[in-house]
């Protein structure tokens, strides 16, 4: 403490969601007895901006060609800390073959919807 104030310089969430953050005055100087002072205060923790995307869905090694994959895939959108950005507007998510562009059929960019998209 500096002239009577605690500064928490490093101080970080890493995931989304409410949380209860408490802190507590412990002092044998004050008020003569070892803790004199408790507060807690609930947070909404937002997720950050988006940072990657994680296939949700388990992809089969072998796809037959001419066949729809099965399950659908699904694809996560999340921030840098693994955070589902299920709230704050859609993302759209695009698929493709870089080898050979014209290999997909389908449906080959769809909306999140709740932080997911679904081929």
């Amino acid at each position: 403490t500096v002239n009577g104030v605690a500064e928490f310089t490093d101080l970080g969430v890493n995931f989304a969601g409410q949380i209860q953050i408490r802190f507590r005055l412990s002092s044998t100087f004050v008020c003569g007895i070892e803790s004199c002072w408790d507060r807690s205060s609930l947070l909404d923790v937002q997720p950050g901006q988006l940072a990657q995307l994680v296939v949700r869905t388990n992809i089969s090694e072998y796809i037959c060609s001419a066949t729809t994959i099965s399950p659908a895939v699904e694809i996560e959108v999340q921030d840098a800390s693994g955070n589902l950005l299920s709230t704050g507007g859609t993302y759209i998510v695009s698929v493709s073959l870089p080898a050979n562009p014209a290999g997909l059929s389908g449906q080959l960019s769809v909306e999140t919807v709740d932080g997911i998209a679904s081929f």
